[in-house]
């Protein structure tokens, strides 16, 4: 059965973007997948949770191969073991699906634009990040959701407990209209994010 509404975006050579905005029901997800796919939520009791987990294995298994096999890490991160694009970042919101598998550790969120960002502003906006907002001559709407959507990114990218999204992450520059936004986490390096926006949605991912 041919995977719905599918965008795949490659990047480059070494990684590759899967997103998908319409998410099939739990049924027919627990219908058509395999043993291995079906053990893996055998813990979860809620079926929403269900239903994300089993979306993107579905969609890596529709893009790659039906025979990749899917682990976690100690740190509870799924991994590829049998396939080149080793690493793998998840991100669901209200039936929007986003995967990133690369050869080199990523991170991927996908978010809602029409969320209510300006509520919570306050816990991830920095006053030099307002000012790069000013600067850019940003949408104040699309600003908060690529922030905080780009911050998520670079938390899974990040791999370390306990960051705060305002004292330890600092978006250093923002893009909307070339899509891209460039940030850091506290001790390493800058790193650049990509930007794609859908039907009432974006996804910020890094690779």
């Amino acid at each position: 059965m041919a995977f719905p509404k599918i965008n795949s975006i490659h990047p480059a050579e070494d990684a590759v973007l899967l997103i998908s905005d319409e998410m099939l029901s739990l049924e027919e997800l627990e219908r058509d997948a395999d043993d291995e796919d079906l053990r893996s939520v055998e813990h979860l009791s809620a079926a929403e949770r269900r239903r994300e987990r089993l979306m993107w294995r579905r969609m890596l298994r529709e893009h790659f191969s039906q025979s990749i096999i899917v682990e976690y890490s100690a740190e509870g991160i799924p991994e590829i073991k049998n396939f080149p694009y080793k690493h793998i970042s998840v991100s669901h919101c209200r039936g929007v699906v986003a995967v990133v598998a690369s050869q080199r550790v990523c991170g991927v969120d996908a978010e809602r634009t029409f969320r209510n960002f300006e509520r919570i502003a306050p816990r991830y906006v920095s006053e030099q990040e307002w000012a790069l907002c000013e600067q850019r001559g940003c949408d104040r709407q699309m600003f908060l959701a690529t922030v905080w959507s780009a911050k998520e990114c670079l938390y899974k990218w990040a791999r370390r407990a306990r960051l705060d999204l305002r004292r330890d992450m600092q978006i250093e520059d923002i893009d909307l209209n070339g899509g891209t936004v460039t940030g850091c986490v506290a001790g390493v390096g800058s790193v650049k994010m990509h930007i794609e926006c859908g039907d009432g949605y974006l996804v910020v991912y890094s690779y």
